[in-house]
């Protein structure tokens, strides 16, 4: 009787292994933080086990394409590792980029047609993918409709980012919200009017004033660096929405702080 109960306590301890395992699973989000080598674009990245990621459930321009791409990429960029640069060989700055955790969604396959990942990227509690709809530099995207477990957040983050005129949406006329379709954002800097960057730079009026800095920065385009902002008299400049301009380049949230 007593090796019985023995082995009965051995076979239960050895089951709740797998019924861990099995719940752990279906919250989807894996328990050990990865790594990220690479920023691709806004909505891709590839981790230190040569893994590429597509960021589930939103889309981004389109590299080389349309307008905002290099932003939205900047924007990531920030996101994983704002406040942490290294010196490489040759004394410049690196992007350090923090450990992140992955969460699958039942919504959605696990793995696209390009052979991705599919997953929500997690800095600690921060849905990275949702930052970047709250930001302006991503839309919510739902493939075949699929409407996952943070749909409701990224439709309400995107339209609020809109309404703001966060990010893309004040340095995109063309950019269109439909959560059903790819993004759009119109076409890049290659395609905008010469004449338009050309244009004598100017201290804005307040309906000029580009929504992602305080103060009164002129929109983009044209695009301006920091001395153009010097020579407005406007630096420093904190940024409070996206950085369409790349003003911000350490992303401490204030640009063009040094002359």
């Amino acid at each position: 009787m007593v090796g019985y109960i023995m082995n009965l306590r051995f076979s239960t301890k050895f089951l709740i292994i797998p019924i861990f395992l099995a719940a752990s699973l279906l919250n989807g989000c894996s328990e050990q933080s990865i790594g990220v080598a690479r920023v691709i674009d806004g909505d891709t990245i590839t981790t230190t086990s040569e893994t590429t990621v597509r960021l589930l459930q939103i889309d981004t321009p389109e590299n080389g394409k349309e307008c905002y791409a290099d932003e939205a990429r900047n924007e990531l960029i920030a996101i994983l590792g704002e406040k942490a640069s290294k010196k490489n060989q040759g004394n410049l700055d690196i992007p350090v980029f923090s450990r992140i955790k992955l969460e699958k969604d039942s919504a959605s396959a696990d793995i696209d047609k390009f052979g991705r990942d599919l997953a929500y990227v997690f800095i600690g509690d921060l849905n990275v993918n949702l930052e970047l709809v709250k930001r302006g530099a991503a839309a919510p995207y739902f493939y075949d409709g699929e409407m996952g477990r943070y749909a409701k957040q990224l439709i309400t983050a995107a339209e609020e980012a809109k309404a703001a005129g966060l990010g893309v949406w004040s340095a995109c006329p063309d950019a269109i919200l439909d959560p059903t379709k790819n993004f759009s954002s119109g076409l890049g800097k290659a395609n905008i009017d010469q004449n338009d960057l050309e244009a004598p730079l100017t201290p804005s009026s307040d309906a000029n004033c580009d929504p992602n800095y305080e103060g009164c920065i002129p929109m983009y385009p044209p695009d301006l660096n920091c001395p153009d902002i010097r020579a407005l008299g406007l630096a420093p400049v904190r940024r409070i929405g996206g950085d369409p301009h790349g003003l911000d380049r350490d992303g401490d949230g204030v640009g063009c702080e040094k002359p």
